[in-house]
């Protein structure tokens, strides 16, 4: 599926199971693809130029990403609100921040978690990982000497079976 030139979020899904498989997300005006609530696989899209997030994960949601890319948004990918996404094989380019995780509503208590593994950041701007002191990011075998992380969040290598 191809979603072009959204005004707002390309695709919205709440309390949703799924998969998202082979799609282009491009142009939205807000997010390209905004999950909460929800357990969803995505694997094998593009996202590019969206206004705001590639994909927002919020509110509890779990997520795989894997052999997707993440080109020319503010934020590739925004964990929040003890969501848990692991991400394995992506490329981040050109993105303001590529990774995102934090804490916007108090009452999820934590922000998010990220587990992480051959991953490539490239030309990110301001940030390849950001995150608040609520959050967490874990490398599966061991962190990358070149990723810029940036905030107090708390990153953490594990074991490639973890």
């Amino acid at each position: 599926s191809i979603f072009e030139n959204a005004r707002g979020d390309a695709m919205d899904w709440d309390l949703v199971n799924g998969k998202v498989l082979d799609s282009v997300f491009r142009n939205s005006g807000n997010d390209g693809f905004d999950i909460s609530m929800g357990e969803v696989y995505i694997s094998r899209n593009h996202f590019e130029a969206s206004g705001d997030k590639c994909i927002s994960a919020g509110e509890g949601t779990r997520t795989i990403i894997a052999n997707s890319k993440f080109f020319r948004c503010n934020i590739g990918v925004a964990v929040k609100d003890r969501s848990r996404v692991e991400l394995t094989d992506n490329i981040f380019l050109k993105n303001k921040i590529a990774y995102n995780t934090y804490r916007k509503k108090w009452r999820w208590e934590k922000g998010g978690e990220g587990i992480m593994q051959n991953l490539q950041f490239l030309d990110s701007i301001e940030a390849d990982i950001q995150g608040d002191k609520f959050s967490k990011v874990s490398f599966k075998k061991s962190i990358p000497k070149d990723v810029k992380i940036k905030g107090p969040l708390r990153v953490i290598e594990i074991g490639e079976d973890s």
